[in-house]
């Protein structure tokens, strides 16, 4: 991995204290050999798996960035986020894939095909996420959205999906890629 390429060293960049917590104990190993610390090795679908003291407190913003999608049970992390969240004044920032996106409906519509990644037990739309986030205690204070336009693609796709971006998503934000969800409690 490219250094500075990781959410956790971006995340560095902006903030005060980062702690990083993940299942995939090669993956943090990889990111240690990096320099990066204050890394933890845990299962947030376990039950009180965030409650250790290694997590530093008060807390002023939790990232779940493209994770709730991975999980079998994405509540279980949400409620393990929740214990965190006990001072009232901390963020929780989720991003996770649109059900929704065009280039999802393109992918059905032209291949009769979803368009799924393996590691993906879950796609969310605003309003199953929003109903999720509920039932674990969370309203959503802002929601925005988001496309990759660097996706690997060739210079003419780019240019495509940046006019797409530019005129469809902008009157119609929720079929675009991505949610991005600002929550509190």
């Amino acid at each position: 991995m490219e250094k500075g390429a990781s959410l956790h060293q971006k995340l560095l960049q902006v903030a005060r204290r980062v702690t990083g917590v993940d299942a995939d104990q090669d993956g943090l190993e990889c990111l240690g050999r990096q320099g990066i610390r204050n890394l933890i090795c845990a299962d947030v679908q376990m039950p009180q798996a965030l409650d250790i003291p290694e997590i530093p407190r008060p807390i002023d913003v939790v990232v779940a960035g493209e994770i709730l999608e991975h999980l079998t049970n994405p509540g279980l992390c949400l409620a393990n986020i929740a214990c965190l969240m006990n001072n009232g004044n901390t963020i929780l920032l989720i991003t996770v894939p649109n059900a929704f996106s065009l280039r999802n409906f393109f992918s059905v519509l032209s291949r009769n095909k979803e368009k799924v990644r393996a590691d993906h037990n879950y796609y969310f739309s605003y309003t199953t996420l929003k109903s999720l986030l509920a039932t674990y205690g969370f309203s959503i204070d802002d929601v925005y959205t988001y496309s990759n336009l660097r996706d690997g693609q060739n210079p003419l796709k780019a240019i495509a999906k940046r006019i797409v971006n530019n005129t469809i998503i902008r009157h119609s934000p929720f079929i675009a890629e991505g949610l991005i969800v600002v929550a509190g409690r």
